[in-house]
């Protein structure tokens, strides 16, 4: 069994012990997880990063060959806004009648694959529609995990252009992403403090004027506090209010974070979880559905 000297009382205690016997002083736990927190989100990065390279060199491994039949050619026109304006970009499409290997027949969007092309002009999309002629039979390649679409120019990629897709996706997910996780981490926290949150009365000790990111001003004001088992120590906390200097007001603080894990108000309710972990799950779903069309290259864009 591992010991541990009180901080406060300097009392010898187990180390699977959170709250000291002698003085009932809360312990941190060793937190073997601490490197890893740090560097979450360039972990995550790395990891969404290696998905997106593999997924897409598995997809073009995927290709057998079949026949098609031309139905109808379009072309499909695609508008991008950036700082420097706006601009359109155009892919040709033909729906065709896929016929594979083993006999079976169906309905798919058909040009270039394994990704589709764009091309600037709309003039370059209609020489390509007219390359083929609606009614003939021409080969070409099908995925059973891409369809609708099939690939009439069936052409390759290299690293580099799998690498540049993928840093898209992380750099136009990493937004959605970066606010889930802060959900997820107010989720935890609200959880912490109700399960072992300690509610104290603090002291509001002055208002300060702040200006909003639009200019807006607004007052806040600063309540100081003492932690039960550390009454030597002054902690603030700020509120979103102009209330009155010198009165007091609730706070709660939790037991083995009482500066880093705080409120100003009484413990938390159930519903403040759930509305964190609601909003997660939606932010993961916008940043999973942003990255799942870019991998794929489904022309969502």
């Amino acid at each position: 069994m591992q010991y541990t000297i009180c901080s406060q009382c300097g009392s010898t205690i187990t180390s699977k012990h959170r709250f000291c016997g002698t003085c009932g002083f809360p312990q941190k736990q060793r937190n073997a997880f601490r490197i890893t927190r740090k560097w979450s989100f360039v972990i995550l990065a790395c990891l969404i990063l290696a998905t997106g390279i593999g997924w897409r060199i598995w997809i073009s491994t995927t290709y057998q060959p079949a026949s098609c039949k031309i139905l109808s050619f379009t072309e499909n026109s695609i508008h991008h806004r950036s700082k420097h304006g706006s601009y359109t970009t155009y892919q040709p499409a033909f729906t065709a009648l896929v016929t594979t290997h083993n006999g079976q027949q169906e309905e798919a969007i058909s040009y270039d694959g394994p990704y589709r092309s764009d091309y600037s002009s709309y003039d370059e999309a209609q020489q390509i529609g007219s390359a083929y002629q609606v009614g003939q039979t021409y080969p070409c390649w099908y995925s059973p995990y891409a369809f609708p679409q099939t690939a009439l120019d069936l052409h390759s990629y290299s690293f580099w252009d799998d690498f540049g897709a993928c840093l898209q996706t992380i750099l136009i997910s990493f937004l959605w992403l970066f606010c889930a996780v802060g959900c997820i981490a107010g989720t935890i926290h609200t959880q912490q403090l109700r399960v072992r949150g300690v509610t104290v009365e603090g002291r509001v000790t002055r208002q300060e004027e702040r200006r909003g990111r639009r200019g807006r001003r607004y007052t806040v004001s600063i309540i100081a506090y003492r932690a039960i088992h550390q009454p030597d120590a002054n902690y603030e906390i700020e509120k979103r209010a102009a209330l009155p200097i010198g009165s007091t007001y609730a706070v709660t603080y939790d037991a083995l974070n009482p500066q880093g894990n705080v409120r100003a108000g009484q413990r938390p309710g159930t519903g403040l979880v759930i509305g964190n972990l609601i909003a997660a799950l939606i932010f993961l779903g916008i940043s999973a559905t942003l990255a799942w069309s870019i991998w794929t290259n489904l022309g969502w864009f």
